[in-house]
């Protein structure tokens, strides 16, 4: 039934994407460096705010040293590029970029020392309007002289949280011991404390920890696991949750027993439900793989993606789907939507047939989806209206309903019919769950309804018209 709702969709599923922009034409990758796994990649990174603009970030080596740019747009226009790091002398990469309510913009990096011996974590922000703050130092270089990969999010209530690798060389393992340090700035900056690392096994190496917060107020932290004795090589993603006070219990999201290498790509999503979807990448085999866990609820089991890449990127919009695009074997740019819990493939998003597109970044503002890529040392860009419009509503007025995501109810709003319509819920495996008479208007009850992405189904005078909805 669901891949029949479905079918009704995929004729109407939102406009095209718009033909690819040369954003910027000369942008460089930075060369590789020794220390702190592979950085010979753009590493972009894209947020929105509240005023429908993206901002972006990337490391960029096209001056002769490897900077952090910045640029800021919406579907028509984006500015020069301006220097983040200031910083002469030393490479600058993997860039992490916040967005705070008020306006204000978050970057965090690392400077990689000229010998590739040390690194450091450095933070600067941007208020709205004005310039890029000098770089502050986020890491001791006493205490943690290694240290890569930061992350950044802002909380509900202004703080910055930054999360990042310090590496230390582990003498009884004779091996590099990746260890999780997490920061809290105020809005200025300043260091206001530092949190317990939610790691629960330090003599494991803890690889890449991806900070975010979610709406609710709390504070998500996943990362790749390091070796548990019985399997060398394996790494799975671990996650915590902080309360205010402490991190909950870590949990292990995907199998220990996959092969996964630290520097592949880990993302961590979160809905304006509340819920949270981790995405990562295993290595033997090569396969791409999410696990959700909905409001208040454990993860769900895990899911295997229908791709095989290790440089991806994803995004959620208003509606609940998920975006997905991904470097192919072949060079282009493997593209696909999940809604309603099905996965539709699309085209490939190269700019020409034949070219190659890497590191793709995804980002959403309102009901835009925002695509870049570097190909052949050019910046590009793509957009695409994500909001699913029907059919049947560009011949027939809409139907209205709310609130979405809801709790209790929703309301439904039809205009004057002559006869009844059909009301019907179906869950993700295309269950009937839900079924009911209504005309005109009525307050359908979902408060028995397990959190989910549920799809809704309206009929009417042989008319269908379908809503997915969000229950929390």
């Amino acid at each position: 039934m669901l891949l029949l709702l479905l079918s009704h969709l995929l004729p109407a599923q939102s406009v095209n994407w718009s033909p690819a922009e040369v954003l910027f034409p000369n942008i460089a990758q930075p060369g590789s460096a020794d220390l702190g796994g592979e950085t010979s990649g753009p590493y972009f990174d894209a947020k929105p705010d509240a005023g429908n603009r993206i901002h972006l970030v990337w490391s960029d080596g096209a001056a002769g040293e490897t900077e952090i740019l910045y640029s800021k747009g919406t579907t028509t226009a984006f500015s020069s590029p301006e220097n983040v790091s200031q910083m002469p002398q030393t490479a600058s990469a993997w860039p992490s970029l916040a967005v705070a309510a008020d306006g204000r913009i978050y970057c965090a990096w690392t400077e990689l020392s000229e010998d590739m011996e040390g690194a450091s974590i450095f933070l600067s922000f941007k208020n709205p309007g004005g310039n890029w703050s000098s770089p502050v130092l986020v890491s001791d270089p006493d205490a943690d002289p290694i240290s890569i990969y930061p992350s950044v999010c802002v909380t509900g209530t202004g703080a910055v949280i930054i999360a990042y690798n310090s590496v230390t060389f582990d003498e009884v393992a004779i091996d590099y011991l990746f260890e999780i340090q997490i920061l809290v700035f105020n809005p200025s900056g300043s260091v206001i404390d530092g949190l317990p690392s939610p790691e629960t096994d330090s003599s494991s190496s803890a690889f890449r920890p991806i900070i975010a917060a979610d709406k609710s107020g709390g504070i998500h932290c996943v990362w790749y696991d390091g070796d548990n004795g019985m399997v060398p090589s394996g790494r799975y993603v671990a996650y915590s949750r902080f309360n205010g006070q402490t991190w909950t219990q870590t949990n292990s999201i995907s199998d220990a027993s996959e092969q996964v290498w630290d520097d592949l790509s880990l993302q961590c999503l979160t809905n304006d439900a509340g819920d949270l979807t981790v995405l990562w990448t295993s290595f033997i085999p090569i396969e791409n793989q999410m696990a959700v866990k909905p409001l208040g609820q454990g993860f769900e089991p895990s899911q295997t993606l229908p791709f095989e890449t290790t440089n991806w990127d994803a995004a959620i919009t208003s509606n609940g789907d998920l975006h997905f695009a991904g470097d192919s074997p072949e060079g282009s740019l493997d593209y696909a939507v999940r809604t309603a819990g099905s996965w539709l493939l699309g085209t490939p998003l190269v700019s020409e047939a034949g070219e190659d597109g890497y590191y793709p970044e995804m980002a959403v503002s309102n009901d835009t989806l925002h695509l870049f890529w570097e190909e052949g040392g050019q910046l590009l860009h793509r957009t695409k209206i994500s909001q699913l419009i029907r059919t049947a509503e560009s011949v027939e007025p809409a139907l209205h309903f709310f609130p979405n995501p809801c709790s209790e109810w929703f309301q439904i709003t039809l205009p004057p019919l002559s006869e009844e319509s059909q009301v019907q819920v179906f869950d993700a495996n295309g269950s009937l769950l839900l079924e009911q008479k209504i005309r005109g208007k009525a307050r359908i009850s979902v408060a028995a309804l397990s959190p989910g992405t549920y799809v809704l189904s309206v009929v009417s005078e042989g008319l269908q018209r379908t809503r997915t909805f969000v229950k929390y």
